[in-house]
């Protein structure tokens, strides 16, 4: 399966999902750089999330009973941020409803009671461990107790088994594992360092070494502990704010029927289980010709399986709407396009804009032949910077940065970029935008509200 360049230039649907990843690792990145955590980081922004759509709602009742799965943790994808917003809006509005029935009735029956004090405690606890005081409406000072981290995962256990004891819902059907009955017993990893991992270039996508050399990626040998030391299998793993992410499964060819298929995914799967460490694993798959016959074999491994939408906007350049206001911002400040200027002078401005408080996703020194000179520009003033960078990747131009700390700077250099494009670019040309900040998406969904987004299937099992 090609998951790179495709014979007429266009990408593969991995391949565009690995350039999501790789900007989202260089933001992860610069956080840790500048000293921010990143899980403080979208914990912030998954509270202003919340209660945007909270408030987009407030007022409503909430579409369905309780089910006990509102709070029901995630993996860092964007359809997973996205569960996890509608899951405690929905709490919200659910509290809200019985709160509302409670002053109009002046009381409610005990199951509707227990159900709002436990709702009620699990938002509370849910925004005091993301440093927001919900009943008061503002952030929270200092770091979350570990007690009521605790007091979270307790009440939100006991709320999820009092759901399923009033029959609202019920405990999943436990899925046929493919490990069962199979002899984990004899098989040994071995973590492969970059420097060797040519010897396993056969089961190991190019497109990966680099995010493997950065340490980004960890590629992991699984043999038979048998006198032969016959290789089970090669798998590729990410970590991602408390999730494991199997990224790249590869085996022997003699070892691609389903039922040792399937039992090496479940041995990796517990592999992530056992370093007790974990919310769960997850594993993005794109819906090309042949993920349906992969998919049963998440299912019977025990994951949850469901098709999302992946996190790249893909358009053409005639899709993009003309906005007045980056057209007069680009008239009114002198960006520079990096074709206009050396690359040591290119380094000294873009270490001004590094060197700034927030996270840049864009390494440094920045490797300035990796990007599109004509179409990328910078500016720079006495109290202001910014940087817009495009790449070209097969037939598509991909939008890898635009950053200013100033708004004006940013729709200047926005407007500028879409000036020079228009005039050097063909109006088919394909763009691909990496959404790794709700402010990007804003923007994307803003200049083209008709761009198309793929589909994946996401698996994702809870430890």
């Amino acid at each position: 399966m090609n998951i790179g360049i495709l014979p007429d230039g266009s990408l593969s649907e991995r391949l565009k999902g690995d350039l999501y990843w790789r900007k989202s690792n260089l933001l992860s990145r610069s956080m840790a750089e500048k000293g921010i955590s990143v899980r403080q980081y979208n914990s912030e922004l998954l509270v202003l999330d919340i209660l945007s759509r909270y408030e987009e709602k407030k007022g409503e009742n909430a579409g369905t009973e309780p089910d006990g799965l509102e709070f029901k943790p995630y993996p860092p994808t964007a359809s997973g941020r996205d569960a996890s917003t509608s899951g405690i809006v929905r709490a919200m509005l659910i509290r809200d409803r019985y709160r509302n029935k409670q002053a109009v009735n002046g009381s409610l029956s005990d199951e509707e009671s227990t159900l709002l004090d436990m709702i009620s405690r699990a938002v509370r606890l849910f925004f005091s461990l993301n440093r927001y005081d919900v009943e008061k409406g503002v952030k929270a000072t200092g770091e979350p107790k570990k007690e009521e981290g605790r007091e979270y995962v307790k009440t939100v256990r006991e709320y999820h088994n009092y759901i399923c004891k009033t029959g609202r819902n019920k405990e999943p059907e436990e899925e046929q594992d493919f490990g069962k009955g199979y002899d984990f017993g004899g098989w040994e990893d071995q973590c492969i360092p970059f420097g060797d991992v040519d010897k396993y270039r056969e089961y190991v996508p190019e497109n990966y070494l680099s995010q493997i050399e950065d340490g980004i990626l960890t590629v992991t040998a699984t043999y038979d502990g048998n006198k032969k030391r016959e290789l089970m299998g090669v798998s590729i793993t990410a970590e991602h704010e408390g999730w494991y992410e199997i990224v790249w499964i590869s085996l022997p060819e003699e070892k691609t029927d389903k039922e040792t298929a399937g039992a090496f995914f479940s041995y990796v799967l517990e592999r992530g289980r056992a370093a007790n460490k974990y919310l769960g694993a997850f594993t993005e798959l794109h819906m090309i010709e042949g993920t349906e016959r992969v998919l049963p074999v998440l299912k019977q491994a025990g994951m949850d399986v469901s098709t999302v939408k992946n996190n790249i906007y893909e358009f053409t350049l005639k899709e993009i709407k003309k906005d007045r206001t980056l057209v007069a911002a680009a008239d009114r400040i002198l960006c520079v396009p990096l074709d206009g200027i050396n690359d040591t002078l290119a380094d000294a401005m873009a270490e001004g804009i590094l060197s700034g408080s927030k996270p840049v996703p864009v390494l440094y020194p920045v490797p300035w032949d990796n990007y599109r000179k004509d179409l990328s520009f910078l500016y720079l003033s006495d109290d202001s910077a910014g940087m817009i960078l495009f790449s070209e990747v097969g037939d598509s131009i991909v939008f890898d940065l635009a950053y200013s700390s100033n708004s004006v700077v940013l729709a200047g250099l926005i407007g500028t970029a879409l000036k020079r494009a228009r005039k050097t670019l063909s109006p088919d040309q394909k763009l691909l935008v990496p959404i790794v900040s709700e402010e990007t998406r804003a923007l994307a969904g803003r200049l083209v509200p008709d761009s198309r987004r793929g589909n994946n299937a996401e698996a994702c099992i809870w430890y």
